[in-house]
């Protein structure tokens, strides 16, 4: 139906051009003046038609909560020998049932999480929240040596 739309459009911009240029050909005037109307009204029954239609939004399908292997690879966009190799590691979260493998959307998203690295700061800012709590404890130690 769009391409209709498309082409309508398209061919009622190109007479329209036509009829303002300066015409040489009778002929060709004598075409214009005639497809012209005929367009105009295909194009009216295309849009009344469209018109009625609703472009209802595409819905996307929301992940289950326990996903089998290939729904697991789509997940997190990785290859489905990729999972089994992590299962085989068991550096991944699953379940198994027989020979079934299952896994939940809610340990794969914990999972990921465990693998975020931290910033230079944030390992900076670790750094010196260490020297002062060590330094403290030192300081403590001493004074209770001291007394």
């Amino acid at each position: 139906m769009r391409s209709a739309i498309k082409i309508a459009l398209a061919c009622q911009t190109y007479i329209s051009n036509l009829m303002h240029m300066e015409r040489e050909n009778t002929f060709e005037s004598a075409l214009i003046e005639f497809l012209s109307p005929i367009i105009e009204k295909a194009l009216e029954r295309v849009l009344a038609r469209t018109q009625g239609l609703r472009q209802e939004p595409v819905k996307i399908k929301p992940y289950p909560d326990l996903f089998d292997i290939k729904m697991t690879a789509e997940y997190l966009h990785l290859a489905v020998p990729t999972i089994y190799g992590l299962v085989q590691r068991a550096t991944i979260p699953f379940y198994k049932k027989g020979k079934r493998l299952y896994f939940k959307k809610e340990d794969l998203e914990k999972w990921i999480e465990t693998g975020r690295k931290s910033t230079i700061e944030e390992i900076g800012e670790g750094v010196r929240q260490f020297y002062l709590n060590e330094g403290l404890k030192k300081k403590d130690n001493r004074k209770i040596v001291k007394k």
